[in-house]
């Protein structure tokens, strides 16, 4: 696959553990956004805000790990 970048490589490994896991996206929603701190803190913001809480995150780069992990600490 040498077309394909390191995110989406990435995106095609959680998917495919998903399926040997018996889970489909559905119950594990995709969420696409830019690779930085401030948008991992603004995506995981607005998740955590609403109805369907999640209960993990999986994040395709460090930075944008940085700024879930601050949103979840805002949050409590």
């Amino acid at each position: 696959m040498p077309y394909m970048t390191f995110a989406s490589l990435r995106e095609h490994g959680f998917r495919k553990a998903l399926a040997q896991g018996g889970l489909s996206v559905a119950e594990c929603p995709i969420h696409y956004t830019e690779l930085t701190a401030e948008s991992g803190w603004h995506i995981a913001s607005q998740l955590i805000a609403s109805n369907k809480r999640p209960s993990a995150f999986v994040c395709a780069k460090d930075a944008l790990a940085l700024g879930v992990m601050a949103a979840t600490r805002e949050a409590g």
